[in-house]
C-alpha cells in the first residue's frame, strides 16, 4: 500500500500544479480579454501559452497572502491531524490514510480553483488597466487600410482614422497566428485592431470603452 500511496503522491505532484497552472492561466486570459471586448475562443490557447499567462496570478499580492495563510493553516492542524492518525493507527494502515489523501486532494484542489479564480481576475483587471494608461509596448501592424476600404460606421471610421494617423497602439496579446492592439482615446474610448500574420487580414475591429474611467 506505500508503493500505491507513492505513486499516487507522485501523480499529484506533476498533475495538480500543471492543472491549476493552466486553469489559472484560462481565467486570466478569459477575464483580461473581455475587458477589451475579445472573446478568448479567437485566441489559439495552447497548454504553453495558458501557462505562460498564469504568471502574473502567481505574481499577484492576494494569492501570496492566501499562500502564507494557507500554509499557517496547514502547519497549525498538522500536529492534531498527526494524533488523529496515531490513535487509529490500526484502522490508519488500512483505510484512513489513503481516505485523508483524498479528501484533503479534494477539498484543497476546489480552494485552490476558488482562491485562483479570485487572483485571476485581480491580475487581469490590474493589466488591462495598465494598458488603458499606456503603459504597456507599442505595436506596429503591416498595411493598416484606410477608413474607406473597410466597412464602418461613421464614429468608427472617425475614430479609425485618428488612431492611424497617431499610430499609436498598445499590445493587448501576440501569439504566432494573431496580434491584438489598443488605440486609447479621450473620454475613455478605445478602438481593438486585430491582425493575421500569416496574410495580414485585419480582424473585426471593435469600439471598447475603459469601464473603470
Amino acid at each position: 500500500m506505500d508503493k500505491v500511496v507513492e505513486k499516487l503522491s507522485e501523480a499529484f505532484l506533476l498533475i495538480i500544479p500543471l492543472s491549476l497552472g493552466y486553469f489559472s492561466g484560462v481565467i486570466y486570459l478569459s477575464e483580461y480579454l473581455r475587458a477589451f471586448s475579445i472573446n478568448i475562443h479567437e485566441i489559439d490557447v495552447g497548454i504553453q501559452l495558458a501557462i505562460t499567462y498564469a504568471f502574473p496570478v502567481f505574481y499577484n499580492i492576494r494569492f501570496g497572502l492566501v499562500l502564507i495563510a494557507t500554509v499557517l493553516a496547514v502547519t497549525l492542524l498538522y500536529g492534531p491531524w498527526q494524533a488523529s492518525i496515531k490513535f487509529n493507527e490500526e484502522l490508519g494502515k488500512v483505510f484512513a490514510i489513503r481516505a485523508n489523501v483524498v479528501i484533503v486532494s479534494l477539498v484543497g484542489c476546489f480552494a485552490a480553483f476558488a482562491v485562483i479564480n479570485l487572483c485571476a481576475q485581480a491580475a487581469a483587471r490590474e493589466v488591462s488597466s495598465q494598458i488603458w494608461k499606456g503603459q504597456a509596448s507599442r505595436v506596429w501592424f503591416n498595411s493598416l487600410p484606410s477608413t474607406w476600404d473597410v466597412s464602418l460606421g461613421v464614429r468608427q471610421a472617425l475614430i479609425y482614422r485618428k488612431c492611424v494617423d497617431r499610430s499609436a497602439f498598445y499590445d493587448i496579446i501576440s501569439t504566432p497566428n494573431v496580434t491584438y492592439g489598443l488605440c486609447v482615446l479621450e473620454d475613455g474610448e478605445g478602438l481593438v485592431i486585430g491582425q493575421r500574420h500569416e496574410d495580414g487580414r485585419i480582424l473585426p475591429m471593435r469600439s471598447v470603452r475603459n469601464e473603470s474611467h
